[in-house]
């Protein structure tokens, strides 16, 4: 991902075969949305897989998202939670305006 200017801003990249763009995706639109690198990474991603067909919602400490999954069933997909320490999702990010690293 590139600033404005052209500069590098953050390399993104993930594991887990079909979860990968997804993932990523998420991760991009969480960025557009206003979230800092870490809270994008962090936040929980859902997951539409075609075979078998299910949608998985990842959980974390937190708790299920019942208010989303609830919705989700309603617009009638199969749900199931997912760990969230299981989903991989993973940045680089440079801040040049206080020179620090970040790594997730």
């Amino acid at each position: 991902m590139l600033n404005e200017d052209g500069s590098l801003y953050a390399v993104l990249g993930g594991s887990g075969g079909s979860r990968i763009f997804p993932a990523l995706a998420q991760v991009i639109l969480n960025l557009e949305c206003g979230l800092n690198i870490s809270a994008a990474i962090e936040r929980p991603r859902v997951h539409n897989q075609i075979v078998p067909l299910e949608t998985t919602v990842e959980v974390g400490p937190e708790g299920s998202n019942v208010k989303m999954m609830d919705d989700l069933r309603h617009r009638g997909h199969n749900i199931s939670e997912f760990d969230i320490n299981i989903g991989i999702a993973e940045g680089e990010s440079l801040s040049r305006q206080s020179s620090q690293n970040w790594r997730y």
